[in-house]
C-alpha cells in the first residue's frame, strides 16, 4: 500500500495496489468517521476489530444454538404426532373420527 497526495486538496490518499485487493473503497482523510475507522491501520483501532468481530460472532453462535434446539423440540414434536396418525390410519374406523382423534391428541404435544 502506498499513499500520494492528492491532486485536489493536498491529502493524503491511498492507492490500492495488488496486496490490497480487499478494499471496496477509497480511504482518504476526508471521508466520514465510519470510513476513516475502516481505513484505519494502527493498533487500538485492529484490537477494536477483533473485539467487535469477536460480538458479531458471539451473538451469531449464540442464536443458531438458540434456533437450532427449538427445531429440535418442534421436529419431535412432529415425529410423535406422524406416529399417531400412523397408528390411526391402521385402525379400520371412519375418516371423521381419525381427523378428530389425531387433532386432539397431536394438540396435546
Amino acid at each position: 500500500m502506498h499513499y500520494t497526495p492528492s491532486e485536489k486538496s493536498g491529502n493524503l490518499t491511498m492507492i490500492i495496489g495488488p496486496s490490497d485487493t480487499n478494499r471496496f473503497f477509497k480511504c482518504d482523510r476526508r471521508n466520514h468517521r465510519s470510513l476513516r475507522f475502516l481505513c484505519s491501520e494502527s493498533g487500538a483501532v485492529t484490537v477494536d476489530w477483533v473485539v467487535l468481530t469477536t460480538a458479531v460472532l458471539s451473538l451469531g453462535i449464540a442464536a443458531a444454538a438458540q434456533v437450532g434446539a427449538g427445531a429440535q423440540e418442534v421436529s419431535a414434536d412432529t415425529k410423535k404426532c406422524l406416529r399417531i396418525q400412523a397408528n390411526l390410519i391402521k385402525k379400520d374406523i371412519p375418516f371423521k373420527k381419525k381427523q378428530k382423534r389425531a387433532a386432539r391428541r397431536c394438540r396435546r404435544l
